[in-house]
């Protein structure tokens, strides 16, 4: 063949076909492979033995592979050049049989007056693979940020993002919603406080200053908003970092308008309830106090001369008359705790426990109980509510232990994070998982007044001398093994702040 001859003998132009990363194959106008490079038979998977001098549609999938000889034959025929001289992407065959994409490039040569063509083949597998990859990847994005956006725009919070100038770069319908409905579509872009007082301005981007500088900020602030409405938000701000190195900050805003108006209202009705429970409970004590003296009375002097069964019923009215003063007195405790300011001091938990001690000396004795301590810390509290708190909770560990078993109690205190975490344990009768919290609901008994003598306020005033210093209080029981009441007192209470 001249044209293998030619190339063979033309040592440049050899060394050139077969160093070129791309495939090159010459074919007569019959389609027979007359040439085919190494960069060729990396591509297909043949030697150039294996092809030289078979038809190239052999290395062509359908439809190609079936048409191919009428495509020549036609350019010959007609002279139309459709497709030399055109780069274009077709499908090709290895010799696995494998199917890939190639960019084709068809030129045709004539050489001692033959008629031949060269093609020019490139794999682009990796490419249309890396494309599918980047269309995925768009498309993929595309749903994201489709999901986000119905994400944001259905959240109920008010969601935005704003650049290093305070502008507004995206916002949710929430957001966009405070505003007139002339403004919607115009705060991006918009740093949102020109309809605001330079004062009120300056008050508005403190929170957005502060996440930009130390990375977060979060307030409540209440805001009057374009739209004329006045709403208290609940506001997180986060500084994040784009791509390219460009801070902003993604801020969410809830809306907490109504539940900040509830919470003050039941704030307001509880120190209503209050003072109400207060005066009640100290305007009740004198007139209750002159109905057990006069019950008394009538018992004394005048027992001898009633009939056994009116002495029966002025006992049960003394009894009764007494047992109201013990809960009025509870009553007015309970709504004491708290009311007034309280001055704090450094009270040292031993020596309350031992003021608790010797109010419950008279109990102690009796049933021969035995009380226990480590050392316990010095916090700042009221000294007075503290010694309380114990001689509530070890006054019931007594009283409900088993008459025929000595009650034994065992008071810890250790560190834990900001706080000191105590732990009371006895051995008494313990109760049932359900009754856990009931307990310190105010007036809540779990047993009758005849088998436990008591109001069932003495644990809830102990619940609220806690909880005013800003702690917790709970209990881990079960029936028959005994209680520990924990609680918690933070090192630096919250009134001091």
């Amino acid at each position: 063949m001249p044209i293998r001859k030619n190339i063979k003998n033309n040592t440049p132009l050899q060394t050139v076909m077969d160093t070129i990363l791309d495939g090159l194959i010459i074919i007569d106008k019959v389609g027979t492979i007359l040439s085919f490079n190494p960069a060729a038979s990396r591509i297909f998977g043949y030697t150039a033995e294996e092809v030289v001098g078979r038809n190239v549609k052999m290395l062509m999938p359908n439809p190609y592979h079936n048409e191919h000889d009428s495509y020549i034959r036609n350019y010959i025929k007609t002279n139309d050049a459709k497709v030399i001289g055109i780069g274009r992407e077709v499908s090709a065959k290895r010799k696995n049989g494998k199917v890939f994409p190639i960019e084709l490039g068809i030129n045709e040569m004539v050489l001692e007056g033959k008629l031949f063509f060269v093609g020019m083949i490139r794999d682009i597998s990796k490419q249309k693979k890396a494309e599918k990859r980047i269309r995925n990847s768009v498309e993929a994005l595309k749903e994201s940020q489709a999901f986000l956006k119905l994400i944001m725009d259905n959240n109920p919070d008010l969601v935005f993002v704003k650049d290093k100038d305070f502008k507004m770069v995206e916002a949710n319908l929430a957001c966009r919603s405070v505003y007139p409905k002339e403004m919607q579509d115009k705060i991006i872009g918009y740093t949102t406080i020109e309809e605001y007082s330079p004062k009120e301005a300056e008050a508005f981007l403190e929170m957005d200053k502060k996440a930009f500088k130390k990375g977060y900020s979060e307030t409540f602030e209440t805001i009057r908003f374009p739209d004329g409405k006045k709403r208290t938000l609940y506001t997180q701000k986060i500084r994040f970092k784009a791509r390219n190195g460009e801070k902003f900050i993604l801020g969410i805003g809830r809306d907490v308008t109504e539940r900040e108006s509830l919470i003050q209202s039941l704030t307001d009705s509880n120190e209503e309830l209050e003072r109400f429970a207060y005066l009640a409970s100290h305007d009740l004590q004198e007139p209750l106090r002159m109905v057990v003296n006069f019950t008394e009375l009538l018992e004394s002097e005048y027992s001898s001369k009633l009939p056994k069964e009116a002495r029966e019923y002025l006992r049960f009215a003394s009894s009764a008359g007494h047992r109201m003063q013990i809960m009025v007195n509870d009553l007015l405790e309970y709504s004491r705790v708290g009311q007034e300011a309280e001055r704090l001091v450094n009270v040292d938990f031993n020596l309350s426990l031992e003021d608790a001690k010797e109010n419950l000396m008279e109990s102690i004795k009796q049933h021969n109980a035995e009380i226990t301590n480590d050392k316990l810390p010095v916090i700042k509290a009221n000294p007075i509510r503290i010694t309380r708190l114990f001689q509530n909770i070890i006054g019931n560990a007594i009283k409900y232990t088993d008459d025929n078993k000595k009650p034994k109690i065992h008071i810890t205190a250790i560190q834990k994070n900001n706080s000191w975490l105590f732990s009371i344990t006895d051995n008494g009768i313990g109760m049932n998982g359900q009754y856990l919290e009931k307990i310190f609901i105010p007036f809540k008994r779990l047993h009758s007044y005849n088998d436990y003598k008591g109001t069932g306020v003495g644990l809830s005033i102990c619940k609220k001398i806690v909880e005013n210093l800003g702690g917790k209080i709970w209990v881990e029981s079960r029936l028959g093994q005994g209680s520990t009441f924990f609680f918690t007192i933070p090192k630096s209470s919250k009134k001091e702040n």
